[in-house]
């Protein structure tokens, strides 16, 4: 079992990544209540715009979309984390229930199942 000094060690190494994401979601989304994952990727436009510029927006939309994509998997991560770390139920596999192994959490301390049920 975990002991609370452990606990908030993890709980802030969660903060800290948790603040990192949203900083860099802040850098080239908006933040929008309707979007799937709270963020939107947006091209800013100008009044004239010529073909070769247009082209290129629309590829850096494509790939900050899925950049966006990935941000916001790994933040509903860690937000799952942070809700149930101060219970009894983080820590252990949401598959089998056993133990997750300690040096797991301290590399991925948003990790809610043992190493042989993850995917």
């Amino acid at each position: 079992m975990i002991n609370q000094k452990i606990k908030e060690k993890l709980k802030k190494q969660l903060l800290a990544e948790r603040k990192k994401i949203e900083k860099n979601l802040h850098s080239f989304t908006l933040e929008i209540d309707e979007a799937i994952g709270g963020h939107e990727v947006v091209i800013e436009q100008e009044k004239e715009v010529n073909p070769e510029d247009q082209a290129e927006a629309v590829s850096n939309l494509e790939k900050n979309k899925g950049i966006e994509a990935i941000l916001e998997k790994r933040l509903a991560e860690i937000d799952h984390a942070l809700e149930i770390i101060d219970s009894d139920k983080y820590g252990y596999c949401e598959v089998c229930g056993k133990e997750i192994n300690l040096k797991r959490l301290e590399v991925n301390p948003a990790a809610t199942t043992c190493i042989e049920h993850s995917s």
